[in-house]
């Protein structure tokens, strides 16, 4: 096994997107595109000629530089074809290299001492009949109630208007999400519109709930749903995910849902039939005494 770390600038693109493309847990947040934009700086460990990778995010402070874990990137880890053996060695020569760092592992990067956090999915790849039919008993009841329902379901382009309402109604659970982060999403967006959709739900001639997704080989992920408070009252969101799991029933592919560890949303995301694939928080602290206090 040889583990080399390298600058960005030292990567080949498209031996990395290739891995990304062609491995279970290559998801979206790791291709190059999306990482150059949403962390910026960052290195990665490659193994054995890019038969595995580990991209690490770079930030600096102090003078030190650090790992972490950017807004917008649920997971990353180790990717490819690899052990657990492996999975130790890179993070323990990420940690020779760095005092200190936090990263959310991929969901095939179990590891003890880790902690795990929940990330629900949905297989689309069969009919609809079928998916719906895992729906808990009082989901399927209001589906049917659907149809006579006055809401209009469609798609849009309008992800500007998502990523602000998403961050006036959402912004005080995610207090630690900067202004930059929504304006590079936004543009991951505008530069990669084959990566990205949008759908919504209106009453009339007011929007009630949007979702904008990521999407690659493998998965769509709700990067951004958001609901207002008359969309809360019309169950929006409800409508929302039902149809967009009518529109794209039957595709190879997964639906992700982008966590949740909250009681109430894991519960709502299981009325769909949901699994939890659970990925795996990671860090360590090795700063000198006065710092890694501050920095706890």
């Amino acid at each position: 096994m040889s583990i080399c770390l390298l600058q960005r600038t030292e990567i080949d693109t498209g031996r990395w997107d290739a891995l990304m493309a062609a491995s279970p847990n290559g998801l979206i947040y790791a291709k190059t595109a999306y990482l150059d934009l949403m962390a910026g700086v960052w290195e990665a460990m490659v193994i054995d000629d890019y038969r595995a990778v580990m991209p690490l995010p770079i930030r600096s402070k102090l003078g030190i530089r650090y790992v972490y874990q950017p807004s917008f990137i649920q997971q990353l880890g180790l990717i490819g074809t690899h052990s657990a053996a492996e999975l130790d060695a890179c993070l323990a020569k990420a940690r020779e290299r760095f005092s200190y760092g936090r990263l959310n592992l991929n969901h095939l990067n179990e590891l003890p001492g880790a902690t795990p956090r929940r990330n629900y999915i949905l297989d689309l790849d069969r009919p609809y009949e079928e998916i719906a039919a895992g729906f808990r008993y009082t989901l399927r009841r209001k589906t049917k109630e659907d149809r006579t329902s006055d809401l209009l379901y469609k798609a849009s382009t309008s992800y500007a208007v998502t990523l602000e309402h998403y961050r006036d109604w959402l912004g005080h659970r995610f207090s630690e999400v900067q202004d930059l982060a929504y304006n590079n999403l936004l543009r991951f967006a505008e530069e990669n519109p084959d990566n990205v959709l949008q759908r919504e739900v209106w009453r009339m001639d007011e929007m009630l709930t949007s979702v904008m997704l990521l999407n690659d080989e493998k998965r769509y992920y709700a990067i951004a749903m958001v609901a207002s408070e008359e969309g809360k009252r019309h169950e929006a969101n409800r409508f929302l995910l039902t149809q967009l799991i009518r529109e794209f029933a039957g595709r190879p592919m997964l639906l992700d849902f982008e966590g949740s560890d909250l009681p109430g949303v894991a519960m709502f995301y299981e009325d769909y039939g949901a699994i939890d694939q659970p990925y795996y928080e990671f860090g360590w602290n090795d700063l000198p005494v006065p710092l890694r206090w501050l920095k706890k």
